[in-house]
Order: structure tokens, then sequence, then C-alpha cells
């Protein structure tokens, strides 16, 4: 009778620091408030998060395959398959890719991705990698916020008397109106 025996106590160990890798990027995935996809090089997305499910207002089944051009409208269609072209031919990622997105109920909403190249085990292209978040919330209070500003701004131009302001420590800000102190 002959009999072998090998130690695996090293592969065991690599299965496990696998299955704590795997276990870690996909608690990643599903915690992170961004939808992610990935695609295809024919832009059909072919893995996302539940996130995007979320961004996008479209159940897994309906999502899975689609072709980003369902949820934009055909300019928003347009700069995105610039972008992805660009990635493809410069090989570097974009970053803050703002775009309209029509949700599943037809509400549009302004998005903020990113995309990059993923690449096969040989450094082929095969498809690409998105990061994407609602940004209408940010727009909406930026454009509320400005148009207070200029509001300000227009009762302080109007004022036909002296205004002067200061910070929370108080140093003066700025004076509107105050007219010089005559020579003497």
């Amino acid at each position: 009778m002959v009999a072998t025996a090998h130690d695996i106590t090293e592969r065991r160990h690599t299965e496990v620091a696998i299955r704590q890798s795997e276990e870690k990027y996909r608690n990643i995935l599903e915690t992170i408030e961004d939808g992610y996809f990935e695609t295809g090089l024919s832009r059909k997305i072919t893995f996302f998060n539940d996130a995007l499910c979320g961004v996008l207002g479209y159940n897994r089944d309906e999502l899975t395959g689609v072709d980003y051009r369902q949820y934009v409208n055909e300019e928003n269609a347009k700069i995105l398959k610039e972008n992805f072209e660009e990635v493809y031919r410069t090989e570097q990622p974009k970053y803050f890719l703002r775009s309209e997105i029509i949700r599943k109920n037809g509400e549009c909403k302004t998005h903020e991705s990113s995309i990059s190249l993923i690449r096969n085990e040989a450094g082929e292209s095969i498809g690409f990698r998105g990061l994407v978040r609602d940004i209408t919330n940010r727009d909406r209070t930026e454009k509320e916020l400005k148009e207070s500003q200029q509001l300000l701004q227009t009762m302080i131009d109007t004022l036909p008397q002296a205004i002067w302001w200061k910070d929370s420590q108080g140093v003066y800000k700025g004076a509107k109106n105050i007219l010089p102190t005559p020579p003497g």
C-alpha cells in the first residue's frame, strides 16, 4: 500500500483570505449609497448593486442587460456615448460627469457619475465600470443659495441708507453707501 500526504494548510489559508476579501467587497457594494454598475463594451449593464436600482427606479430584472440610453434623453445619450468612447480611446477614467437621468416613473434627476475601463487578465479592455450619484437635491440647494445671495446683494445695492456688516467674530466685512468723513 502506497500513501501520500499533502499539507494543504497554506491552500486553506488562501481560500479563507479569498472568501474574506470577497465578503469585504460585497459588503462595500451593498452598503454604498452610490449606484455601481459594470457593462460590456456595448454599454449594456451586466452587473450592478441595489443602489443603482434606487437611483434609476428600476428593479433588478428590468436593469439587467439594459443599454444606458433607455434612461436618458437623446442629448444626454450623446454626451454619455462621447464620454464612454473617450474612456475607451484614452484608457483614462472620467470623473464627475453630469447628466440628466429619466427614472422609470418619468421623473428627471441630475446625476454625477464616473466611468473607467474593465480589463481582462491579458490587459484587454472588456467593458466599463462606474458610479452614479443623484445630485438633484444638492443642485437645488445650490440654486436656492445663489438666488438668496443675489436677492441680498440687490437689497444692499438699492438701500439708500448706509449699511455695514461684520462676521461672527465682530470683524467688519463690508459696507455700502458710507460717505467719506469730510476733511477738517
